[in-house]
């Protein structure tokens, strides 16, 4: 537990200043808002001093940021306002600064959406989209909270991910550091008797002793070429997500999760775009933008087409997309024949957001064994090179 500065309003609009004791950032600022107050400012005693105030804007500060603006504005505190409590007194300077230039954008008349997109580009799509839809329908605070919640739930099931794979990737290295001391300092001594010697020795064990000698004097190359590669591979992820969405699509064990939890999203922001006041088309179209699958947004495209040609968005989805199970068909036809069809599809989010963390448990557990197995296989083909190396030396011994 650590103890936390903050700045908040009560009930009566007037500004309150103590600490609290929580675990972090998001639970004092749950914790504030338990309490009936409206938090402007969260900041753990200590912080805003020396290297902390160059750090970059993480996402669950981004997560934090939008709850705070869909909390204060329900609050009943005008978007100008808002943008100033947070320009005044957030913990995090980019933040701070990113929220004046926000303010001053909307003071220029410029609409919020369009600002918070443009001053923070790392924003889920869904974001500044649904901040676009509450403000054509008078209901900013409300939409910003449904983004928040879907916001926090994705950090959530990062960080389960980041989580389950600590101990695999921890195997890696470890397992990498062994195969690198043994091709520097184990092989190579080996090298020198399979070289002298007229024996036949099997090509495996050529091809692990050469690459061996060639580690062992050019290690400082390999290692700048595997950073260069790793570094490759982070960029490819961040930059190119719809180009490895397409490639997910097609392969078997991942399309399957990919399917449900991109679903999962997309029924919690079509739900929250409808009980917003949004109309059926467009809430459509603001849910399919945050789909980076190529297959699977051509299909809602194709759903959304029938929709608007008269066709029930149940009877469009069955036809369309055959990633939604039954189930989820039929609770989209009683919302749509009842009137519910908001509610209904925020449940039908909550089910697959259910089935995307049994999955996401699933995939994870996977790595383990994995890993594992890799570092294994590569170990025992450098012991069998070594001992066949040494047998095919004793077959021509005197």
């Amino acid at each position: 537990m650590a103890n936390f500065k903050f700045s908040a309003l009560d009930s009566l609009g007037q500004n309150v200043r103590g600490q609290v004791e929580a675990r972090d950032e998001s639970s004092a600022f749950s914790t504030l808002i338990a309490r009936g107050l409206s938090p402007i400012s969260v900041q753990a005693r200590g912080d805003g001093t020396g290297l902390s105030r160059l750090k970059s804007i993480r996402p669950k500060d981004l997560a934090m940021m939008t709850r705070q603006i869909a909390v204060l504005l329900s609050a009943g505190i005008s978007l100008t306002e808002t943008m100033s409590s947070l320009a005044n007194g957030s913990s995090h300077p980019a933040l701070a600064e990113r929220a004046g230039r926000v303010r001053s954008g909307l003071r220029a008349g410029e609409p919020f959406s369009k600002c918070l997109a443009r001053e923070f580009p790392t924003l889920p799509p869904y974001v500044p989209q649904l901040a676009e839809l509450g403000e054509a329908t008078g209901r900013l605070g409300p939409a910003l909270m449904e983004a928040a919640d879907q916001y926090d739930y994705d950090q959530e099931i990062a960080s389960e991910v980041r989580s389950a794979l600590t101990y695999p990737l921890f195997l890696l290295g470890a397992g990498s550091l062994i195969v690198g001391i043994m091709f520097v300092f184990v092989v190579p001594r080996f090298a020198d008797l399979v070289t002298q010697s007229n024996a036949s020795v099997p090509t495996i064990s050529r091809w692990v002793i050469g690459f061996s000698m060639w580690f062992s004097t050019n290690w400082l190359l390999a290692l700048v070429g595997a950073a260069l590669l790793g570094a490759a591979g982070v960029w490819a992820v961040r930059s190119m997500q719809g180009g490895l969405a397409g490639v997910a699509e097609h392969i078997p064990v991942i399309r399957k999760y990919q399917a449900v939890s991109t679903l999962a999203r997309w029924c919690r922001i079509l739900g929250g775009a409808l009980q917003q006041g949004s109309g059926i088309l467009p809430a459509l179209e603001l849910a399919e933008r945050g789909v980076n699958a190529p297959q699977l947004r051509a299909g809602l495209v194709a759903a959304r087409s029938s929709v608007r040609s008269g066709e029930g968005l149940d009877e469009a989805i069955a036809r369309n997309l055959p990633e939604f199970d039954s189930v989820a068909i039929d609770m989209i036809r009683t919302g749509r024949t009842s009137g519910q069809l908001a509610d209904m599809m925020i449940f039908a989010a909550e089910i697959y957001r259910r089935e995307t963390q049994e999955r996401t448990k699933k995939l994870t557990a996977l790595v383990e064994p994995l890993a594992i197995v890799s570092i294994s296989l590569i170990v025992g083909t450098i012991v069998i090179s070594i001992v066949l190396a040494m047998t095919s030396l004793y077959e021509i011994a005197p």
